[in-house]
């Protein structure tokens, strides 16, 4: 239900409420109105152990001189009002008005929603600083969300997905449950040894090309179709779930130490060419007070047949690998007969003309074989050329 009023009262001398929900801190430095001042004077004794003395108004009027308001409806409406474009200001005034729907109430210097938050605003660029998600938090189609706000909370989820401005993420934004990035094409920056306090799940944002140094996600962590990404975090990644690093066709780099709670899936990973070292290390997975084989699949990598072969043979204390060839098919992903290269090649970049492109041959039988690429980077020639119909 909405709250009946945006206005919070405290009254400057005893900072006692009809509500006490809405109850400051002691150092707040905002002064708002007792609904009944006369009965706070003279000070009572427990209030003049908490408080130093103050001297006492001798009518309403006198303390009402002293009053400041904190209005977190005219704050919103100023916050509407500034935005950038008409279009902006026309968004956010409709997040305004949604949030009055839900509910909103102002505790503790943070803007209280009362429930999930579901935004879909191509034109929002921000939300406002202090906000407390009592629920999970969605923003779809926010194509120009640019910037996560000041001491964002979000009780539950955290979703964006389909933004075309979001590069970073604050290291004061705290949320409960999971996080998702999804298509966000500029996301590139997550602060160094933050935590994810639930599982991280990041699909196809190809701006982000490594992880920061240190980093951990109390969940698993997805990150899948990231195409530029290469360096997981350099000296630590701990995560207390599996850990999925599934069709990132450049990632070959791996942290110098590794905390891996669950299993490890590799697959399509193409320039992985090395069993990563600190993988070796991990050993089993602890359950209780048993162990359990902990699964790696290197399927679809660039690592050799025979090495492959040793793993499976010779495996690593604790680990179980699987390999060979992937059927996980991703659009940087191009299926060829020997001799049609060029016409082939030719389709898929006019359907996606800015893609690296990963070659992979059928042999006589139809089957997908390891070709010229062995699965990695196309550095193949061609004798012709015409123009890209979408340049």
């Amino acid at each position: 239900m909405p709250s009946s009023s945006s206005r919070v009262y405290y009254c400057p001398t005893c900072y006692r409420v009809d509500n006490p929900g809405r109850v400051p801190s002691a150092n707040s430095s905002r002064r708002i109105e007792c609904l009944n001042p006369a009965r706070h004077f003279p000070t009572s004794r427990a209030t003049s152990q908490a408080l130093p003395m103050r001297s006492t108004p001798t009518s309403r009027a006198a303390a009402m001189a002293e009053i400041e308001v904190f209005d977190l409806d005219q704050h919103l409406e100023d916050w509407a009002n500034a935005g950038g474009s008409e279009r902006e200001k026309s968004n956010r005034h409709t997040l305004v008005k949604g949030l009055n729907q839900i509910g909103i109430d102002y505790e503790k210097d943070m803007i209280v929603v009362n429930g999930p938050l579901s935004i879909d605003l191509p034109a929002l660029k921000t939300l406002p600083d202090n906000l407390h998600i009592k629920g999970d938090l969605s923003l779809t189609n926010c194509t120009d969300f640019e910037k996560i706000p000041k001491n964002l909370k979000v009780d539950g989820d955290l979703k964006i997905n389909f933004n075309d401005k979001l590069k970073e993420i604050p290291k004061d934004m705290n949320v409960a449950g999971k996080v998702t990035f999804s298509h966000c094409r500029r996301f590139e920056t997550i602060p160094n040894k933050y935590t994810f306090n639930g599982p991280l799940f990041v699909l196809k944002c190809n701006n982000l090309k490594e992880l920061p140094e240190k980093m951990t996600v109390k969940g698993y962590c997805s990150i899948i179709e990231c195409m530029q990404l290469t360096h997981l975090s350099k000296k630590e990644l701990t995560v207390e779930g599996d850990l999925h690093t599934m069709d990132c066709l450049r990632l070959a780099n791996f942290p110098e130490k590794m905390n891996i709670g669950g299993d490890i899936n590799l697959e399509n990973c193409r320039a992985i060419q090395v069993f990563p070292e600190s993988i070796k290390k991990l050993g089993p997975v602890p359950e209780g007070k048993q162990l359990f084989a902990r699964q790696v699949n290197i399927k679809g990598t660039n690592i050799p047949f025979r090495e492959e072969q040793r793993l499976v043979n010779n495996p690593p204390y604790g680990l179980k690998l699987l390999v060979g060839i992937s059927d996980r098919k991703v659009d940087a992903t191009v299926v060829m007969n020997d001799g049609e290269e060029f016409d082939t090649i030719l389709a898929h970049l006019d359907r996606f003309p800015k893609d690296d492109i990963f070659i992979q041959y059928k042999d006589h039988k139809g089957q997908v074989v390891k070709g010229i690429d062995a699965g990695g980077l196309s550095r193949q020639a061609f004798s012709r050329a015409v123009p890209c119909s979408k340049c």
